[in-house]
């Protein structure tokens, strides 16, 4: 994938570009945010194929929709991204929603077979972003996304319920059974790397 850098003051003409089918301008808005939108759709959707045709489809809708996005006087980069991120969270909700398997499978439990042996955590017992995204990708479907939703994109449980066509009762029952999975895969995988330490030393 190219690496393609818009400055901020080529924003402007960019988006404008756009708006006017320039395809020069939709292949720098593409290559420059396509990291981006591939971070925001990794939480959602986890098969490369799949995930290749979201972010695809939720480029398209914002090419579509640029005519509509105000662009502000300044940290318009920032902007653009904080809409794109929810046309991308949309766009992977949607499919989700109309593939009842790839939202279903493996939705009963979490297998304790999947459970690796995860680098540990530092001395102050924190997690990095990627050590915290590991755990996250052993979730069930369903718990995965309710958490995605909730913790890592901000939604509230009205919002998650919307999209998701369930109840707000049922978006927390499924972020509280998340949170629980969370902490017992984490111990789990502390518990085995004292351990090998111990067995090491």
């Amino acid at each position: 994938m190219a690496i393609i850098k818009i400055l901020e003051q080529q924003i402007l003409p960019t988006i404008k570009g756009c708006i006017s089918n320039d395809r020069a301008s939709q292949k720098r808005l593409y290559f420059s945010f396509y990291g981006f939108a591939a971070s925001v759709c990794q939480k959602y959707i986890w098969k490369d194929d799949v995930l290749e045709e979201v972010i695809n489809d939720g480029f398209l809708k914002v090419f579509k929709g640029l005519a509509t996005f105000i662009v502000p006087d300044s940290h318009a980069e920032n902007a653009l991204k904080a809409w794109m991120r929810r046309i991308m969270v949309n766009t992977a909700i949607d499919r989700l929603r109309k593939d009842k398997q790839l939202l279903l499978q493996e939705a009963n439990a979490i297998s304790e077979a999947l459970i690796e042996t995860f680098p540990a955590p530092n001395q102050q017992d924190t997690l990095s972003y990627k050590e915290l995204m590991q755990y996250i990708n052993k979730l069930s479907p369903a718990y995965r996304l309710v958490f995605s939703l909730h913790v890592l994109d901000g939604l509230t449980h009205d919002e998650i319920a919307g999209l998701l066509n369930i109840t707000s009762g049922a978006s927390k029952s499924n972020l509280s059974k998340a949170r629980m999975h969370l902490k017992r895969m984490i111990t789990v995988a502390g518990q085995t790397n004292e351990n090998y330490a111990e067995r090491a030393v």
